[in-house]
């Protein structure tokens, strides 16, 4: 198993607990086919991706740095931005930080990389999920 398989396999079951800390309902597919988890809030499904980094790059810069991009697998064979009918929520993990931003997949910027200031609104934005 790939360093990157295992540190993404991690952090989902980090945010599936932490979600379940928050009060959500949590549910794993069965293979991945755009999205990690789904959460229910009350009767209310959002489709999650989660994006792990463990930021080893990040003491050079102000900013955490996630990608977005999908890489290949089921049905496709190059990496691409995730679309509406891939997800609908990202949760963005940086482990060393023990930190999550949880942003709706329309309010994300339309590129493969993601810079956010550790403390921006997207911190334990659990909201966007209800």
């Amino acid at each position: 198993m790939s360093n990157n398989i295992r540190l993404g396999a991690i952090g989902v079951q980090k945010v599936s607990t932490k979600l379940m800390e928050q009060g959500f309902l949590v549910s794993l597919p069965i293979y991945d086919d755009g999205y990690d988890l789904v959460t229910d809030w009350k009767g209310k499904l959002v489709r999650v991706q989660v994006k792990t980094t463990s930021g080893s790059d990040d003491c050079q810069r102000r900013k955490l740095k996630f990608f977005a991009i999908r890489g290949p697998g089921f049905g496709h064979m190059e990496k691409r931005l995730y679309t509406k009918g891939d997800c609908d929520a990202f949760i963005f993990l940086h482990t060393t930080l023990d930190a999550m931003f949880i942003i709706p997949r329309e309010k994300l910027p339309r590129t493969k990389s993601i810079y956010m200031e550790p403390n921006c609104k997207w911190r334990d934005n659990w909201s966007a999920l209800k």
